[in-house]
């Protein structure tokens, strides 16, 4: 049995993804999810409730660090994560959340991107082996 706790943003994002293959006049605005699609194909999602705030990105473990699949406008590379405020006087590696245990699967974490880091940091939900599968297929931007 596959478990799908709190996935419907990726099946959203999997959705308007499959929606932007289409021949549609650009650029695409679903306002009821907050999603939009400009005519390069980058993704934006915009939580109306916090626009300024925590933000949510899908990204698969590697390395005990997040790599960040969508949003796509999103920096490339690994993040790290902790519940470690900015505001604080603490390093950020002090409160540095262990992701092994995610290790090769797709995450949803929420926080505050600053540097490299991911502040406030929480895991949302993490997906089973066809999740991670279907995301990579779907979201990996393809090596040239």
């Amino acid at each position: 049995m596959i478990r799908c706790r709190n996935f419907m943003p990726v099946v959203v994002i999997i959705w308007t993804i499959a929606l932007s293959t289409t021949a549609q006049p650009f650029p695409l605005t679903y306002p009821a999810q907050q999603i939009s699609i400009n005519q390069a194909n980058i993704i934006t999602v915009q939580n109306p409730s916090q626009p300024s705030g925590p933000v949510q990105l899908i990204g698969i473990v590697k390395l005990g660090k997040l790599e960040v699949l969508f949003p796509r406008n999103h920096p490339t590379g690994l993040m790290e994560l902790t519940t470690i405020a900015r505001q604080e006087s603490r390093s950020p590696e002090s409160g540095a959340l262990d992701l092994r245990q995610h290790s090769g699967r797709v995450i949803m974490v929420e926080g505050i991107p600053d540097s490299g880091w991911l502040y406030e940091a929480h895991i949302v939900d993490s997906g089973g082996p066809l999740l991670t599968m279907l995301s990579r297929i779907l979201l990996e931007t393809p090596q040239k």
